[in-house]
């Protein structure tokens, strides 16, 4: 058989050679693409010219069509020169390569989705590309390219003067998957770029649809625009509608709060909604909104069967499927009408994971999306389980047509901690192929292909060819990537691989910080550097050395993640409430010292963690998206190291307190809370676990502990701070028969404060030296409930009450006003700001000079309701205030730089805020000159100031 060269040389003259039944073209050859090619067509074009370039050192021009180009010719996607010689219309994702001594053609389906993006003109996952698979399937096998991760050392190239193929060459190919590809977590402009080219290369695509074709939708197409008018679009929920919740942003979050599906409106506007966007072959969404706020009208309800489904169904025995998919059919069938060739995409997944039993038929043109976890397949629990998930197929493969399977190869629950599985990857796409009614995969993913790729890299390799076998792409991948050290490198992938999918073993958790810690035994992850350290020793080229260093990176965040986690656990055991969502601590009794040196261990953990994660941030190798600048551990941590480093005592309440559930809520009446009553008949509880874990299963609703506890007597005089390590989820605090202040869980505002300590200023209710009474009712709406992490009693010192204002008079103020800015003062106290525009046409400022003393730390705090913001804003904060620190002749002694300051950024029109500030005075300080501001559109009440020496 003849074979084609494309060799480098430096005779431009002569365009084609022949010799020794060879065709050498030289580096003049052109790269030839239609004069109005599509955007991925061009794009293909730069990728072939990029890659031959990097294997032979030579550039090929590209030039258009409608130039007259002589000799051999390197034909990529539609052109003049192509006629007759590929297919007129190429089925869906198909393209072909075909090569003789006149042109090699690199041509398939192509069509931009466009974009203006700065590196990509076109969506790099739902525009087709057909040519560029062409190039990067010619590259491949023709050339030895390999592409296994994002970015130079995860690109193999085999330089050679001569590019070979065969004469005659025909080959087309189309996928196994029409949909194959990955949902990234914010991805910044370097990891979008980086990511979304390797995918491309990987053949990555949509094809029909786009990433988001069965994404949580309802609140974005909704939107709150309606609610004045009909509020009755929108979820009942306890008897009352609300609107969608807005993000910090002023954008809509599709987040607990769904529509009412029942109102023909809604269905509606939903249909005229697809039949202005939807195209022929696309999938539109009609996914509901991530977690629960279903409406509770009767109409809805009405739909629900709850008799037919048992407690393993849906969410928690939650099935909402037969009402949602009452709106969805409804929904399809008006837009069939208009736009027969679209379709909506639906996500399988928690109240609607179980199929409906009273619909018999599902839409045609309603696309499901199964969500699965493939990672949990051996643990307990259904979603976790590959029988339940292919028996639940089953069952919906009778009443749709369509489906796409949702994976979480790479989510952020893992962390970015190495976690391959590609064994079960594999066996399960081998699965779906078998299922006809799969038309692909999307999966969500960290930017962490140090740690990860290989998961990522197997599963598209198996989408776009099934037919392949785990054992071949690997042995590839091995034998190509590492070279002399592959046998090491397959030693360490199965090590992990082996390790982590049995972790079943260690923990309950699948993923997610109560299961980090687990993922390996220890020793694994030390027996990996032992395998690095020998497969890089070995490698005999820079490059190897470079893919071996790569791995390595990943490794050493995975260590430094699960070391940290591991001591977050055994502070968990020992009743130190740092947060890990679901771990149940083991009850471990440590002392003050050993406590505190297990704090600092997990401090330096956390620092060494977080500074990985802050160097690669913007990487596409490390980059815990949720995480990386999370703070609440460290809060927490910092928090505990304080409170036992402090001199001062800490008393660790008992672990077991009295008991009692209060279903009907008569709490109160009865005087759960006074220190006379007798709590003898209560049950023991202990304060470490949720109550569901205690006997008191699925209980949701309010619930009563008590303590009768001894403070010392030699306390006297301190300031006490009871601390509960976490509450779940809202509580009343009452100690000696007086209520001391609650705590109201508010979703919007921390999501997250029922797995925070509380902390509650209880000086002026303890009497030292005699049994107090500690009393807390606690309600939980859903899931688990109580007080589930321990308590204490933190004594410091007294602080001192410089200045106090509650604003009855303004008169010692100098206040400053500019445009429309108005101040008015409220009878019962505090002042009433209002600003039609932002700063600068108008502003109100307040400032006032307090004596202080120098050497000494103070804390400025301002009390701050927010009556009324709009959505949208230009200026970030709502409130300023300012310290200047004066002498005594009141000249200013600090640089501009090192003023204290604290503002207000965040939060919402009805609710009351509080802003502080701590910093230190220097010597020679007398006067501090405190000034506040108001700057953004709003109505404001300022209700009080103070000023603390600490």
């Amino acid at each position: 058989m003849k074979k084609i060269v494309i060799v480098c040389s430096t005779l431009l003259v002569c365009c084609v050679a022949s010799y020794a039944g060879k065709i050498v073209i030289n580096a003049s050859a052109p790269i030839v693409i239609s004069s109005d090619a599509p955007q991925v067509t061009r794009y293909a074009a730069k990728e072939l010219q990029l890659h031959l370039k990097k294997i032979t050192g030579k550039t090929h021009r590209i030039v258009l069509d409608s130039q007259k180009v002589n000799g051999f010719k390197i034909l990529v996607g539609r052109s003049s020169y192509t006629k007759g010689k590929i297919p007129e219309k190429f089925s869906t994702g198909t393209f072909v390569i075909k090569g003789n001594k006149n042109n090699l053609i690199l041509a398939g389906d192509d069509r931009d989705w466009k974009m203006n993006g700065k590196y990509f003109k076109f969506h790099p996952q739902a525009s087709r590309k057909g040519s560029i698979f062409a190039v990067c399937e010619f590259l491949e096998k023709f050339c030895g390219i390999r592409w296994f991760w994002p970015g130079d050392s995860g690109t193999v190239i085999v330089k050679k003067s001569q590019v070979i193929f065969p004469d005659k060459l025909s080959i087309t190919e189309k996928p196994s998957f029409l949909y194959r590809t990955f949902f990234l977590y914010r991805p910044q402009e370097k990891q979008r770029r980086e990511i979304y080219t390797w995918g491309i290369r990987n053949r990555a695509e949509t094809t029909i649809g786009n990433p988001w074709c069965c994404a949580h939708s309802w609140a974005y197409i909704l939107k709150n625009k309606y609610f004045k008018k009909h509020p009755e679009y929108y979820s009942l929920i306890k008897g009352k509608r609300e609107p969608f919740p807005v993000g910090k942003n002023g954008r809509i979050r599709a987040m607990s709060r769904q529509i009412c599906t029942s109102n023909p409106a809604v269905e509606k506007i939903f249909i005229d909604h697809y039949r202005k966007t939807a195209k022929d072959g696309s999938i539109k969404s009609i996914s509901a909104d991530d977690g629960l706020g279903f409406c509770e009208c009767p109409k809805c309800k009405a739909l629900d069967h709850p008799e037919l489904y048992g407690p393993e169904d849906g969410y928690k025995g939650m099935v909402l499927s037969d009402r949602v998919f009452t709106f969805v059919n409804n929904v399809a069938r008006g837009l069939a009408k208009t736009n027969p060739k679209s379709n909506v995409g639906m996500l399988s997944y928690t109240v609607t994971i179980t199929p409906p039993k009273t619909i018999k038929k599902i839409e045609p043109n309603v696309v499901l999306s199964m969500a699965q976890i493939s990672a949990f397949y051996n643990f307990p629990g259904k979603i976790g389980k590959k029988k339940y998930n292919r028996d639940r197929y089953t069952e919906w493969a009778k009443k749709a047509n369509q489906f796409i399977c949702r994976e979480y190869l790479g989510d952020f629950h893992f962390h970015g901690v190495s976690h391959p599985f590609t064994k079960i990857i594999a066996e399960d796409i081998k699965y779906l192929k078998t299922q006809k009614k799969f038309i692909g995969m999307i999966w969500e993913q960290d930017m962490d292909y140090a740690s990860n790729h290989l998961n990522y890299y197997l599963a598209l390799r198996l989408l776009w060819n099934s037919n392949l076998t785990r054992e071949e792409i690997l042995n590839d991948y091995y034998t190509k990537a590492y070279g002399n050290a592959a046998g090491l490198m397959r030693q360490y992938f199965d090590l992990l691989e082996n390790d982590f999918t049995s972790r079943e073993k260690r923990t309950k958790h699948g993923w997610g910080p109560a299961a980090v810690g687990d993922f390996y035994k220890p020793g694994t992850l030390e027996q990996g550097q032992k395998l690095l350290a020998k497969a890089n020793k070995i490698a005999n080229s820079k490059e190897i050395k470079a893919r071996i260093a790569y791995n390595q990176l990943g490794l050493d965040y995975s260590i430094k993640t699960v070391r940290f986690f591991r001591l977050c656990q055994k502070l968990n055991d020992a009743g130190i409430a740092i947060d890990l969502y679901q771990y149940e601590g083991k009850g471990i009794k440590l002392s003050k010292q050993e406590l505190l040196k297990l704090l600092k261990e997990a401090a330096q953990a956390r620092k060494e963690w977080r500074g990985m994660l802050e160097k690669y941030k913007k990487s596409s190798a490390i980059c815990s998206y949720k995480y990386y600048m999370d703070k609440r551990r460290d809060k927490a941590i910092n928090n505990y190291i304080k409170m036992f480093s402090s001199k001062v005592p800490t008393i660790e309440l008992p672990l077991t307190w009295k008991f009692k559930l209060d279903p009907k809520n008569i709490g109160e009446k009865d005087k759960y809370y006074a220190s006379s009553f007798s709590d003898s008949k209560w049950a023991d509880i202990k304060t470490d676990k949720v109550w569901e874990k205690q006997g008191y299963k699925k209980y949701d609703g309010y619930a009563w502990y008590r303590l009768k506890h001894n403070v010392p007597e030699k306390l006297k005089g301190k300031k006490i701070i009871l601390t509960l390590g976490a509450v779940d989820e809202s509580c009343v605090v009452y100690i000696n028969g007086k209520k001391v202040g609650e705590f109201t869980y508010n979703e919007k505002v921390n999501p997250d404060s029922w797995k925070q300590p509380l902390l509650f200023d209880v000086s002026q209710y303890i009497i030292p030296g005699s049994a107090n009474t500690f009393v807390i009712k606690v309600q939980d709406v859903e899931g688990a409930g109580g007080l589930w992490k321990k308590a204490y009693l933190v004594f410091e010192s007294k602080s001192c009450l410089v200045y106090s204002d509650t604003f009855k008079d303004t008169k010692t103020w100098r206040v400053y006003r500019k445009g429309d800015g108005k101040l008015k003062q409220i009878s019962t106290g505090g002042i009433e700001l209002n600003l039609s525009v932002d700063y600068p046409k108008d502003q109100v400022s307040m400032t006032k000079i307090v004596k202080i003393d120098a050497n000494q730390q103070y804390a400025l705090s301002l009390n701050l309701a927010v009556k009324k913001i709009p959505v949208t804003r230009s200026r970030r904060s709502w409130m300023a205030a300012r310290v200047i620190l004066l002498d005594k002749n009141k000249r200013r002694i600090i640089e501009i730089k090192d003023y204290p300051w604290t503002s207000l950024r965040k939060g919402q029109s009805g609710q009351t805020y509080k802003a502080s500030k701590v910093f230190k005075t220097p010597a020679k300080c007398a006067y501090a000159m405190i000034t506040v501001f108001f700057q953004r559109q709003g109505q404001y009440q300022l209700n009080r100031l103070s000023l603390t020496q600490l």
